[in-house]
């Protein structure tokens, strides 16, 4: 199964703080990561499935089609958001991890990246919240998210199923 695009590079710049000279390539990387990672997470792996092969084949309606547009779509923004704030601040090269630097400003410190990402990885969690009570609102139109299958292995004991496990916070 190839995961779907479920909004384009150009569409999340628009509805994101990202500015619109950020490369394509790594937002649609991005927005493929939190798509695969975190929405298979939210949603378990069987109504995952189901709204890929719907988006794939174009018959993605109704009830799926409202969760992905009004409830996924600005998860995904927000998480492509997130990881965008260490994948645009940092390059991996032969010579180990570098910061990138840019003739127009400098790059944050750790502090201020660790107070930016808190700041999303709070936001991230109230959107899955919504998610989750929409699908549980309308349980009877997703019965995949009855069979939660997660193919990561066992999440830790804060994983609440059919939710974002984010991990435990670090603190600075």
């Amino acid at each position: 199964m190839i995961t779907p695009l479920l909004i384009s590079a150009k569409d999340l710049k628009e509805l994101s703080i990202i500015d619109s000279n950020a490369t394509d390539e790594l937002i649609s990387k991005l927005i493929i990561r939190v798509t695969d990672i975190d929405i298979r997470r939210l949603l378990g792996t069987e109504l995952f499935k189901k709204i890929c092969t719907d988006v794939n084949n174009g018959t993605l309606s109704g009830y799926y089609q409202t969760l992905v547009y009004d409830y996924l779509i600005n998860y995904i923004v927000l998480g492509v958001e997130f990881y965008y704030i260490s994948d645009s601040t940092y390059k991996f090269t032969n010579k180990g991890v570098m910061t990138k630097d840019s003739a127009y400003g400098t790059p944050p410190g750790y502090y201020d990246l660790s107070k930016i990402m808190n700041q999303k990885e709070s936001i991230m969690k109230e959107y899955a919240d919504e998610v989750k009570m929409y699908i549980l609102n309308n349980l009877t139109h997703f019965t995949e998210y009855y069979n939660i299958q997660d193919s990561y292995g066992k999440p830790g004991s804060n994983y609440i199923q059919g939710t974002l496990w984010l991990g435990r916070k670090k603190r600075i």
